[in-house]
């Protein structure tokens, strides 16, 4: 699995730049992508091409993902249908049933702690997880960490979460900016 969250893709990080990051996603050849929220900065309008390059995002199991707060700051309903558009499935407090063979995964997403501010369903949990098989490992999308602990509480056996700014790494000549995903409580560190 491969987590990519608070990519900002903008004018400061365009459909090159996203583009490089699709082509790495794709390299590692992961089973599973999940988008932990903030995919952007800016309207739909302002940054569809800059995003067109997601639509490559190739994993077997699927690319599914939540919306940041970004998203909510942004025209959200816009997003989430130009998103779903482009094949990436949305889990706004919902889940889906991953299997393989015997093994299966529950992925439940939920909404941005902001989203009430924007007239739109704040995130919730139970309602993320109402009808998903009991005994099976859930793994929570969910922007920001805040609930983690209340989560585990629920029977969530992973939450992996964005709202941290990217790390991020060059090299020596700085000519080349790579990003460094995922979300790191402080003391951790990322390694590729």
């Amino acid at each position: 699995m491969l987590q990519l969250t608070d990519l900002h893709i903008s004018r400061l990080f365009p459909a090159s730049w996203a583009r490089a990051t699709v082509a790495r996603a794709n390299a590692t050849g992961v089973d599973l992508i999940v988008i932990t929220g903030d995919f952007i900065d800016g309207s739909v309008t302002m940054r569809r091409d800059d995003v067109e390059p997601l639509r490559d995002l190739r994993a077997p199991d699927g690319v599914f993902a939540i919306p940041g707060n970004h998203e909510y700051f942004f025209s959200h309903d816009d997003w989430m249908r130009h998103l779903s558009g482009m094949g990436i499935r949305m889990l706004p407090n919902a889940h889906v049933v991953l299997a393989r063979g015997e093994g299966r995964l529950v992925l439940a997403g939920v909404t941005d702690l902001s989203a009430p501010q924007h007239g739109r369903p704040g995130p919730d949990l139970a309602g993320a997880l109402a009808g998903a098989p009991r005994g099976v490992p859930a793994l929570l999308l969910d922007h920001q960490p805040r609930a983690a602990r209340r989560a585990a509480a629920s029977g969530v056996a992973l939450q992996l979460s964005g709202i941290r700014m990217a790390a991020w790494s060059s090299d020596w000549t700085g000519s080349s900016r790579r990003p460094i995903t995922g979300s790191c409580p402080a003391g951790t560190r990322l390694v590729e």
